[in-house]
């Protein structure tokens, strides 16, 4: 039930008008989604880069090797500070986690240019 609330509901409420009674409203909005935020940064030269953090509505970040220790034990949710439920949507992990692969350019980067392909640079953040 909490994982359909943190990645299918979202889903469904973008295509149709969806109706909660009070009691589950109230249960659901307890559930926050571990979400990558991108940041776009330009360097002041001919290329940019792009970072990365897993974070939730609230404002709670994790750490990548939090989230792997946390699927790695075969659990996909914890309890924030603030007494919600975070829960890690796995799909929608791994599609981001094969763009940030696509798009990572390594050393070469800093030389790329915004017209080539590939031409940014991705680092993940890793605050705990």
């Amino acid at each position: 039930m909490v994982r359909f609330f943190a990645t299918d509901y979202p889903r469904l409420q973008r295509d149709w008008k969806v109706t909660l009674t009070a009691q589950v409203e109230k249960w659901s909005g307890a559930i926050e989604r571990v979400t990558p935020k991108l940041e776009i940064v330009g360097s002041g030269q001919d290329w940019f880069e792009v970072r990365y953090s897993l974070t939730t509505p609230g404002g709670e970040v994790f750490s990548n090797a939090d989230v792997q220790r946390l699927l790695r034990s075969g659990q996909s949710q914890t309890r924030l500070k603030n007494g919600h439920l975070a829960v890690i949507d796995t799909a929608g992990l791994e599609d981001f986690e094969q763009v940030i692969r696509d798009c990572d350019t390594g050393a070469d980067a800093a030389r790329a240019l915004p017209h080539q392909p590939r031409a940014c640079r991705v680092r993940g953040t890793d605050r705990a």
